[in-house]
């Protein structure tokens, strides 16, 4: 048992006994004064049990309400949790979203460059061959 639950079941031995003391006192004075009978210390019990049932009453209601908001604090826990989880993701995609068209971009650069060189290298394949043809034209002249 924990320390809170023996001082709990202790306040509640001291509030039996005080109420039960306080039945039997009324029922002494009321005998005493003799218009009571020798029943009355018994709706001083039946008091006493009303009052523990209220008093049980109001402390389920309070353990579960404390219940109840430890569930909502782990929940709320959760779903801050979850947002930003959320916004990681997205940050996330719109970083690889940037990439990926900054790689689209760079692929049609490097498309067009390689383009652009191939046909310089075909331009300068042709002047060379030109070059050749005329050496061997003006080699074979002779």
């Amino acid at each position: 048992m924990t320390n809170l639950s023996k001082v709990c079941e202790f306040q509640t031995h001291l509030q039996t006994n005080v109420i039960f003391l306080n039945s039997l006192g009324a029922s002494n004075s009321v005998a005493s004064s003799g218009t009571g009978n020798r029943w009355t210390f018994i709706q001083g019990y039946e008091a006493m049990q009303k009052h523990l049932a209220s008093w049980n009453k109001s402390t389920s209601t309070r353990c579960y309400s404390r219940k109840l908001q430890k569930r909502l604090m782990h929940h709320s826990q959760q779903l801050k949790e979850l947002e930003a989880a959320k916004k990681a993701y997205q940050s996330s995609t719109q970083a690889l979203s940037a990439l990926s068209t900054q790689a689209a971009t760079l692929s049609s650069k490097l498309e067009a460059a390689l383009k652009a060189q191939e046909q310089f290298l075909k331009k300068t394949v042709q002047q060379h061959t030109l070059k050749v043809c005329k050496k061997m034209a003006f080699c074979f002249d002779f």
